[in-house]
């Protein structure tokens, strides 16, 4: 069993490296069908990561450092402040079940360098009153970097 990566996994910007850790981490590693999230570090490997505030170390990120902008193909606007990407060795995989996916394995949705952060606030997936408010709370604080 295995945590795979699906047509829908949002991969593109983490490298090839990064994505083989992953698979090799969890290779044999049985799931219950359910959100599967964890956080971990890849030693040797440097990724990208665009979030800054209090979860990396940071003070808050003010509001007047702050503009807003629409990323990818997204409907809603990010709270962005222009520093740069920096470098680290957390990794964050989000994973889950899927429709086609074998019981036992979940589909990659996504990873990235840096901490867990939860969906930005105006992201229609948000599913709860609880889960809108942590979203508020946390990029009161956060903002990220441009193409991050």
């Amino acid at each position: 069993m295995a945590i795979i990566i699906i047509d829908g996994s949002h991969v593109d910007h983490v490298d090839a490296d990064v994505l083989d850790a992953i698979l090799d981490r969890y290779e044999g590693r049985e799931f219950a069908d359910q959100l599967f999230i964890e956080s971990f570090e890849v030693p040797g490997i440097q990724l990208e990561c665009g979030i800054h505030g209090p979860s990396m170390g940071d003070e808050p990120v003010q509001e007047d450092e702050v503009y807003y902008a629409v990323r990818g193909d997204r409907k809603w606007t990010s709270r962005m402040v222009d520093r740069p990407v920096r470098k680290t060795d957390l990794v964050t995989v989000i994973a889950g079940p899927a429709p086609g996916v074998v019981e036992g394995n979940l589909a990659l949705y996504t990873t990235y360098g840096g901490p867990l952060a939860p969906r930005e606030p105006e992201d229609p997936s948000i599913g709860s009153e609880e889960e809108l408010q942590e979203s508020k709370d946390f990029w009161a604080l956060h903002a990220l970097s441009p193409n991050s």
